[in-house]
């Protein structure tokens, strides 16, 4: 039979790091065989850090600083809970009606639901991102202290239970899980660090920042203006007792669609320089149809 290999098979087997495991799982079918390899590598041990790579967790958002540049990696997860929140409801209107509350139609429907297997697999894809570049230059991490009881408590004090219900299903714990497990593969240090009020401080001053409504503060002493992701890694940074930048920075913001499909931070800032938005796009396609009318 003729053997025909998948792309991530010649990556791995061709990396000197990974070892081919001896136990193999096969499928048979009609006219072929499927084989399933397991790559397998002894886990690093942990180096001395030159350096840092402070986290900020947020819903709609994963900011960290390295090298005084803070990147901003866009999830969306609040417009993605709504939209199966509502994908769910409508379900659930349509099956009770018809078939009643318990019905195996209407669970059969649910499982196809991809809410949950989407989000765990960005929050995977964000933290091999993040760890690969700390580990690229030897850097550890930093991360906020976060354990159940305290986003409980956290979610306590909202009282909007749509917000509640999105931050809850952001899944805070699940980003840092897994970042933590991607860590110890890699041989990665990670300090944790208190998470209080590291969005509310001024990182210079010490003092509460004002918000305006959206993401922006203003500083009562220092009138500098901060964003509240940079803010936060500033804070949690400095925390962590590495050295922070004298004023406040842009972040540098990278979509969802980039970020998911990229290999490493270079090759996503690289994919994002290219990436149009979609009203950019929009345009440019309005624009070809009007000028077909016009030669038509």
């Amino acid at each position: 039979m003729e053997f025909k290999a998948h792309e991530h098979f010649s990556r791995y087997y061709d990396d000197p790091e990974w070892e081919l495991c001896k136990e193999l799982r096969f499928k048979v079918r009609r006219n072929s065989v499927l084989l399933y390899f397991a790559f397998q590598r002894e886990k690093s041990e942990a180096y001395e850090p030159k350096g840092w790579v402070s986290v900020d967790i947020n819903e709609n958002s994963i900011a960290f600083l390295v090298n005084g540049e803070v990147y901003l990696l866009k999830t969306g997860i609040s417009a993605i809970t709504k939209d199966y929140f509502w994908k769910r409801r409508k379900i659930q209107s349509y099956y009770d009606g018809k078939y009643g509350r318990s019905s195996r139609a209407k669970r059969k429907r649910m499982r196809k639901l991809r809410e949950k297997r989407r989000k765990k697999d960005w929050r995977y894809k964000v933290a091999r991102l993040i760890v690969t570049e700390a580990y690229r230059r030897r850097y550890g991490i930093i991360l906020e202290e976060l354990t159940l009881r305290g986003v409980w408590s956290m979610l306590r004090h909202i009282k909007n239970k749509k917000l509640r219900l999105r931050i809850a299903r952001a899944a805070f714990l699940g980003i840092i899980r897994a970042i933590k497990e991607y860590a110890s593969l890699y041989g990665v240090p990670v300090v944790e660090v208190n998470p209080a009020y590291t969005s509310r401080l001024c990182p210079l001053h010490g003092c509460e920042l004002k918000y305006d409504g959206n993401r922006t503060a203003s500083c009562s002493v220092g009138g500098k203006v901060w964003h509240r992701e940079v803010a936060g890694t500033f804070n949690i940074m400095k925390r962590g007792g590495a050295p922070i930048p004298d004023e406040p920075i842009v972040p540098v913001v990278i979509p969802r669609e980039v970020w998911t499909r990229a290999r490493n931070l270079n090759h996503a800032l690289e994919l994002a320089r290219h990436e149009k938005p979609k009203a950019v796009k929009l345009a440019a396609k309005y624009e070809r149809y009007i000028e077909a009318l016009r030669k038509a």
